[in-house]
């Protein structure tokens, strides 16, 4: 008992550990030299904390969606009479990065003492949120972005759906509209059903019924990556093997046959099988015509209402800040490009994902069994959040689910028995140890240096700004590929074993007191 009251004693104090890499990072460690410390997207956010008054009318629609850090920035300089220059907008960026992190680790440990978690289960679930590629590397090496923000909005909408706190929950979901669009159909999703309860999965199903049920929602995602991903692959695909027929005819006369590549193919063809298995095995007990009935029940309907007249509103407040007429990257694009760069290698997304993320990807995909059983008894919320989710976790920048990762981590801590684990001393090692390495604390990125306002745009799959690149996903080159994917089967096999093997010698017996 004095073991488990001393880390529970200790956990209180996890915040301190951010609070001294991040005053660490500012002394010791260098930030990204491309823009004089701005790098690439964190130029126009720089010039938002700059002047941010003349910035209106003069950005596209999609950066008027992430505009939330920078005024916040600004008008505190303006306010404490501070300088508008280069110099004091990156260092309020740092100050403001590290503020954000501990107020989320503080939050973080408000929602481990409300669940009522055990010891380890605290400490699993702090290293896997916080002890990762982008917390302890990227958000202090390149600090002009806004996951920072959206992270830790992610951690207070999991804490105000918890308390019930609906007032807090839309105060959020506004800020996250101008900081990280997606995230406002996390928090509309999770106050519209946040007072419904479980109870749309039978334990017999018809088959037939759910087969039916699931396509519908299955195939237009299966649609829309084959047609983003492959339009070239599949034109390509049948002038190479003088496929006929008028489809094939169309697709030979598509003016963007480019190449033909059977790789981008096949791997866009996993992606689906992904998408079927992954909806099946959520979805597979679930009662949509239930569901479908309860949703047009009086009070969800007033909360839909509410929810599509608030999203209105917010984004009739965003077209006073953007120009129409700018070039901007729509979703359509955006996906376009993701899914193409993100089907380059197998399973590229799922690779990535463990590189950004760390090993807790490899304890969900371990625990998924007892994950989804889980949130098929607790938090509809989640579970409708989860299937939102699922569309951007095969894309292979893994930042894309920065907003619901705090959810994940949430959920998965909870289902893991960590004393039924057979070896839990070296699944603990195990664990922190390569949740230390693969954050990347080790690795002092060189890249070249470049003065505001210019950036680099060639060359990123190649060294040195690969060692940057590489953690993002969508720009890994096959060599970096093959090292991160070889290192990921070799942790998964050893999670494996220190879960379901053999006992080893060491007892696990002190930490059960």
């Amino acid at each position: 008992m004095k073991t488990k009251n001393t880390w529970n004693y200790f956990f209180r104090f996890s915040p301190l550990i951010i609070l001294v890499w991040g005053i660490f990072s500012f002394i010791f460690l260098p930030i990204i030299p491309i823009a004089s410390g701005y790098g690439w997207d964190g130029v126009l956010y720089g010039k938002m904390g700059l002047n941010f008054q003349n910035m209106i009318g003069q950005m596209d629609s999609y950066h008027s969606g992430r505009i939330f850090p920078a005024i916040l920035i600004h008008y505190i300089l303006v306010i404490f009479n501070q300088p508008l220059n280069l110099k004091s907008v990156l260092l309020s960026y740092q100050i403001y990065n590290l503020t954000c992190l501990v107020i989320g680790s503080v939050v973080w440990v408000k929602i481990t003492e409300f669940m009522s978690l055990s010891p380890i289960a605290k400490w699993i679930s702090f290293v896997a949120l916080f002890i990762n590629y982008p917390v302890l590397n990227m958000y202090f090496y390149y600090p002009v972005l806004t996951d920072v923000s959206a992270f830790v909005i992610g951690i207070v909408l999991l804490y105000s759906y918890l308390k019930k706190n609906h007032v807090l929950l839309l105060v959020i979901t506004t800020l996250s509209f101008f900081t990280w669009p997606t995230g406002i159909i996390i928090g509309i999703l999770i106050f519209i059903y946040s007072n419904i309860e479980n109870k749309y999965w039978e334990s017999h199903s018809n088959t037939i019924k759910q087969m039916l049920w699931i396509s519908l929602m299955v195939i237009p995602l299966v649609i829309l990556v084959l047609v983003l991903c492959n339009i070239t692959s599949i034109a390509s695909f049948a002038a190479e093997f003088h496929l006929k027929g008028k489809l094939f005819e169309k697709l030979r006369s598509h003016n963007k046959i480019i190449y033909y590549s059977f790789n981008l193919l096949l791997n866009s063809v996993l992606v689906c099988i992904y998408f079927i298995l992954i909806y099946w095995y959520i979805l597979k007990d679930f009662n949509f015509l239930n569901f479908i009935k309860e949703s047009i029940e009086r009070k969800v309907i007033f909360k839909l209402l509410i929810s599509i007249a608030y999203i209105f509103l917010l984004i009739y407040i965003k077209s006073f800040f953007y120009n129409p007429k700018l070039p901007t990257v729509t979703p359509l694009l955006y996906a376009n490009v993701s899914l193409r760069l993100s089907t380059r290698f197998p399973l590229q997304f799922f690779i990535c994902n463990v590189t950004y993320w760390g090993p807790a990807i490899l304890l969900l995909i371990i625990f998924f069994k007892s994950f989804a059983d889980y949130l098929k008894t607790h938090n509809l919320p989640i579970v409708i959040g989860l299937l939102f989710t699922i569309i951007f976790s095969v894309n292979a920048e893994s930042r894309s689910i920065t907003n619901f990762y705090p959810f994940i981590i949430f959920i998965l801590v909870q289902v893991i028995d960590f004393y039924k684990i057979k070896n839990l001393k070296f699944f603990m090692f195990l664990f922190i140890v390569s949740s230390l390495v693969y954050s990347k604390i080790w690795l002092v990125i060189k890249l070249p240096s470049t003065t505001y306002p210019n950036f680099i745009m060639t060359g990123l799959d190649k060294f040195p700004l690969q060692w940057y690149f590489m953690n993002l996903g969508l720009w890994i080159n096959s060599s970096m590929y093959l090292i991160h994917a070889t290192v990921t089967v070799i942790l998964f096999v050893l999670f494996y074993f220190a879960i379901h093997g053999r006992s080893s010698n060491f007892t696990n017996s002190h930490l059960n007191k």
